[in-house]
C-alpha cells in the first residue's frame, strides 16, 4: 500500500533492505523480541523454530516475519492473513496451528479481544525470535513528514520511553489497555497534527509552482508573434496573447469566459461558422490548417495562414483547441512578386531558347552534306554532337580538281554553346574567302597555308595584336587534303593530330604544331608544318576534337584520355564505321557515368 500510494504512515514496522528502496524510517522507539503464539490444548513441545516448521502457519502478508520464513524456509505451509487479529482468530478456531509475532502486539491482542484459549511461547536461539527494532515508515516523496515524526519521537527522552513500554507490556491488562489507549490517542493526534501541518505546507508550495507556471505560461504566449488564443472543451474563450489583442484591437478580459458567438469585432455569418467550427474540432480532437483573409484592427484585410488544434484532457476527453493566425501577407506579396518575375523570366528563357534554336537550325545548314566523303572514300563516320543547343565545333569540306581532290577541315573553336557558335561563324566567314580565293587564284592547295591564313585573318578581325587585347578566341584545328590521283594525304593541324590505322593494325599519330589559330599569345606569321603520306586501300584515319578524351568519368572522375581513345581505335578499327560510331557514342556514355558533358565532340572516320 506505501508503494502504492495509498498510505502516508505506518506504525511499528521493520527496517529491511528492499522495504529502504521505497520507504524513509524514524530511528528505532522500541526493540521487542518474536514469540509463538498457539491454543492452550495443543500437544507439540516447542522449543526451536524447527518445531513449528511443520505446522500451518497464520502469518500477516507483507509483514517481517512473512518476508523472513518465506526467504529462509521456503517449504513452510503459510496461511496470510490481513492482520493480527484475524490470525490470532485463525488459530483460537483451529483453522491454523499457530503464528509469530512480537511479544507485546500478540499478548495485548489475546487480552483485548478476549481469545482466552491461546498462549504465549517465548524462543530464544532463532534469529527470527531476536529482538527488532521498531520504527516509523513514510514513503520515499515525503522527506519532510519523516522529518516532522523523527523530531516528534525525539522529544520523547528514554526515561520516559521506558516508562511508557514498560506501562504497555505489563501483564496486568486493565493498564496495559489503558495506557496503550492514551499512547495512541496522543500518537494519533501526533499525526493528525504533523499530516495537516504537512498537507497545508505541500498545497501552500503546489499554489506556488502553479502560480509560477501560470506566470511563464502567460510570458511564453506573450512571447509568440503571431495572435493566438484557446478555448475550454464548451467553446468558451480562456486566454489571448497580447499579439492577438494588438491584432484585433481587442481587450481581452471582455471575451475571457465568452464564445466566439460573442465576438462583436467579426460579422455574425462568420461568428456562427466559427463557432461550429470548432466544437467540431474540440469534440473530434481535429486539426485544421488553412490560409484566411482577415481584417485587423489597422483596417487592412491581411492574408493569414490560420492553425487551430483540439485537445484531450489526460483522461481521455475533450479538452479544448489552441489556434494561432500567422500573418503571410508580405510573403504572399513576396510570392506574387516571384511568380511575376518567374514568368517574366520563363518568357526571356522561351525567346532566348527559340532564338538560340533557330541559330542551331543556321549552323546546321552552314555544315556540308556528308554526299562528298561518300564519294571519295569506301566507309566514314562523321559524329558531331554540340555540348549544348548551338555548339562550338565545325567541320567544313570541298572538292577541287574536277572531283579528285578533297579538302576536309575541322575546327575546335574556344567554348561552346552561344560563344562557341559565335566564334564558329567567323570562322566559317574566314573559311569561304579562303576557298574562294583558292578558286579564284588557282593556286597549290596547302594545307599549312590554311592554317596560317585562318590565323592572321582571326587574329585581325578580333584585333589580337597584342597582350592587351579584350578578345582571347580562336581555335585548335586540323586541315585534311586528300588526292585521289596521286593516292596522297596531305595533313598540317594546330594542336591537333591525325590518327593514322594500317591495314594490319598498326597505329602511327601525326603530330600537329602545338600552335592554336588565333588567340592574343599565338604568332600572326607563325608558318605551320605539313606531313605527305601516301595511302592504300583499306587504311583508315580519324581526326576528333578534345572533346572526346577530355571528357570526365570513370571511378575516379578523370579524363578519358588519348591512350584509352587509341586503345578503343586498335581494338574496333576493323568494323563498319556505322558500328564504330555507335561504339565511340556508348563507350564515352558509360565512361561518363553521372559526370556532367564537358565540352562538344567531333570525330571524322575515314577508310580509303
Amino acid at each position: 500500500m506505501m508503494q502504492e500510494n495509498r498510505l502516508d504512515v505506518m506504525l511499528n514496522i521493520v527496517k529491511n533492505d528492499d522495504r529502504a528502496k521505497y520507504l524513509l524510517f524514524t530511528t528505532p522507539y522500541q526493540s521487542v523480541a518474536h514469540c509463538v503464539v498457539v491454543r492452550n490444548d495443543a500437544p507439540w513441545k516447542i522449543e526451536t523454530i524447527h518445531d513449528i516448521l511443520d505446522k500451518n502457519i497464520a502469518i500477516e502478508e507483507g509483514f517481517f516475519n512473512h518476508h523472513y520464513l518465506k526467504e529462509h524456509y521456503p517449504n513452510t505451509r503459510l496461511t496470510l492473513k490481513k492482520d493480527t487479529l484475524s490470525t490470532l482468530q485463525s488459530i483460537a478456531y483451529n483453522e491454523t496451528d499457530l503464528t509469530v509475532g512480537l511479544v507485546p502486539v500478540e499478548t495485548y491482542m489475546i487480552k483485548r479481544y478476549g481469545l482466552s484459549n491461546l498462549k504465549v511461547i517465548g524462543i530464544s536461539d532463532e534469529e527470527l525470535f531476536a529482538p527488532k527494532d521498531l520504527r516509523i515508515a513514510t514513503s520515499v516523496h515525503n522527506p519532510i513528514l519523516i522529518g516532522i515524526l523523527q523530531k516528534g519521537l525525539d522529544a520523547i527522552d528514554q526515561e520516559e520511553r521506558n516508562r511508557i513500554v514498560n506501562l504497555w507490556v505489563n501483564t496486568n491488562v486493565e493498564k496495559i489497555m489503558n495506557w496503550n489507549l492514551l499512547f495512541k490517542i496522543l500518537f494519533f493526534f501526533f499525526l493528525i497534527l504533523a499530516g495537516t501541518l504537512f498537507w497545508t505546507w505541500r498545497v501552500k508550495r503546489i499554489q506556488k509552482e502553479l502560480a509560477d507556471s501560470n506566470f511563464l505560461m502567460h510570458n511564453l504566449l506573450n512571447a509568440i508573434p503571431n495572435p493566438l488564443f484557446y478555448k475550454d472543451a464548451n467553446g468558451v474563450f480562456l486566454g489571448f496573447n497580447q499579439a492577438y489583442e494588438e491584432a484585433f484591437g481587442i481587450d481581452s478580459t471582455r471575451f475571457i469566459g465568452k464564445t466566439v458567438l460573442e465576438l462583436d469585432y467579426l460579422p455574425p455569418e462568420d461568428r456562427l461558422k466559427y463557432h461550429q467550427e470548432d466544437m467540431r474540432v474540440i469534440q473530434h480532437t481535429l486539426s485544421l490548417k488553412r490560409e484566411q483573409d482577415m481584417v485587423f484592427h489597422d483596417g487592412a484585410v491581411h492574408h493569414t495562414l490560420y492553425s487551430v488544434n483540439g485537445f484531450k484532457t489526460l483522461k481521455g476527453k475533450p479538452g479544448g483547441l489552441i489556434g494561432i493566425f500567422a500573418d503571410i501577407s508580405h510573403q504572399k506579396k513576396i510570392q506574387h512578386e516571384l511568380e511575376i518575375s518567374r514568368h517574366e523570366v520563363e518568357e526571356s528563357h522561351k525567346a532566348m531558347k527559340d532564338s538560340i534554336e533557330y541559330a542551331s537550325l543556321i549552323q546546321h545548314s552552314l555544315l556540308p552534306n556528308h554526299t562528298l566523303l561518300h564519294r571519295f572514300f569506301s566507309d566514314y563516320c562523321l559524329l558531331w554532337q554540340p555540348k549544348d543547343i548551338v555548339g562550338g565545333d565545325i567541320y567544313c569540306m570541298e572538292e577541287f580538281d574536277d572531283g579528285n581532290t578533297l579538302l576536309v577541315m575541322m575546327m575546335d573553336c574556344t567554348g561552346h554553346g552561344v560563344a562557341g557558335a559565335f566564334v564558329t561563324m567567323l570562322v566559317k566567314a574566314v573559311e569561304r574567302q579562303i576557298i574562294a580565293t583558292i578558286r579564284h587564284q588557282h593556286e597549290r592547295i596547302s594545307p599549312a597555308k590554311i592554317l596560317g591564313i585562318f590565323n592572321q585573318s582571326i587574329k585581325h578581325l578580333l584585333n589580337q595584336h597584342d597582350a592587351s587585347a579584350i578578345n582571347n578566341a580562336g581555335f585548335d584545328g586540323a586541315v585534311l587534303l586528300y588526292d585521289k590521283i596521286n593516292a596522297c594525304i596531305t595533313f598540317a593541324g594546330a594542336c591537333l593530330p591525325l590518327f593514322c590505322l594500317q591495314t594490319d593494325g598498326t597505329l602511327s599519330i601525326l603530330q600537329g604544331n602545338k600552335h592554336s589559330v588565333g588567340y592574343k599569345q599565338s604568332q600572326t606569321e607563325y608558318v605551320f608544318r605539313e606531313h605527305v603520306l601516301s595511302v592504300e586501300q583499306g587504311m583508315r584515319f580519324y581526326i576528333t576534337s578534345d572533346g572526346f578524351w577530355d571528357q570526365n568519368g570513370g571511378e575516379k572522375g578523370f579524363p578519358f584520355g588519348k591512350s584509352r581513345f587509341t586503345d578503343l581505335l586498335k581494338k574496333h578499327y576493323q568494323e563498319p564505321f556505322a558500328d564504330q560510331e555507335e561504339i565511340f557514342i556508348k563507350t564515352l556514355h558509360a565512361y561518363q557515368g553521372t559526370e556532367i558533358r564537358s565540352d562538344d565532340i567531333m570525330l571524322i572516320g575515314l577508310k580509303i
